[in-house]
């Protein structure tokens, strides 16, 4: 009898990475970044720092709000199908406005996490880390001497992180404070949520990929900064631009 050919298996081909738009004040976003990229390798991921205006806590909530729409639209039209705002004023000050503007794309923010923090404290006496500006790398032992103190002199034993650059120092301040202090970091929850929202193959791809995916790193002051930064946190052969926007202008005090 004439044999039947076996039907040749089609490989499947392979899924599109997602393609995830970042954006911060400056260079504290990268401890949310190093989670994506940890957690979501295969993810392609355009980061923006917006340095040359750094820090956004001094800023009327107006100027963020404008700041932060201009810099989603610069990610949503190089491609972003999903921006994580990775700034803790950017999330509490303009979120919703560009929920409204984009509803068609997923936006995550940041915020400190407080209801962990009742639930893991043993004393009751919690701290909520912000900052009103950048934690400069040359002054940074001094700075973290000063805050451990403080939180001592303070007896809490839990801490929340709650501005992106801290989880870049977690460690350093982890050995100031000692195993008796919990240090309470979102970016893990952060990347769950981003997870979450992503169509299901998008998911996928973004779990199991590899880095070679690609990642984009803009600065809107000297890219050496946020190179350096990235280098350290991040990826060693990470590699940053320079991006010009126009300014915003603050709205007149009446």
């Amino acid at each position: 009898m004439p044999t039947v050919p076996t039907p040749t298996a089609t490989a499947t081909p392979p899924l599109p990475p997602p393609q995830l738009g970042v954006f911060d004040s400056g260079i504290g976003g990268l401890s949310v970044l190093a989670a994506l990229r940890l957690q979501l390798p295969g993810a392609r991921i355009h980061y923006i720092a917006d340095t040359a205006y750094t820090p956004w806590g001094e800023r009327s909530a107006h100027w963020v709000g404008q700041r932060c729409e201009q810099l989603a639209a610069h990610l949503i039209d190089a491609g972003a199908q999903l921006v994580l705002v990775a700034c803790n004023t950017g999330t509490t000050q303009a979120i919703g406005t560009l929920r409204a503007r984009w509803p068609t794309v997923p936006f995550v923010g940041v915020e400190p996490g407080v209801k962990p923090a009742v639930a893991g404290t043993r004393n009751g006496r919690i701290a909520v880390m912000g900052t009103s500006g950048t934690l400069r790398s040359d002054t940074l032992a001094p700075q973290l001497d000063q805050i451990a103190a403080a939180l001592r002199e303070a007896a809490v034993d839990t801490v929340v992180l709650g501005c992106t650059h801290y989880p870049l120092v977690a460690a350093a301040l982890q050995q100031r404070l000692g195993d008796g202090v919990l240090l309470l970091d979102t970016a893990d929850a952060v990347v769950r949520r981003v997870t979450s929202l992503l169509p299901p193959d998008a998911a996928v791809a973004a779990q199991h990929a590899s880095h070679a995916a690609g990642l984009t790193l803009c600065s809107t002051a000297d890219p050496a900064v946020l190179r350096a930064a990235a280098r350290r946190w991040v990826d060693a052969r990470a590699d940053a631009s320079a991006l010009v926007l126009p300014p915003i202008i603050e709205a007149a005090r009446g």
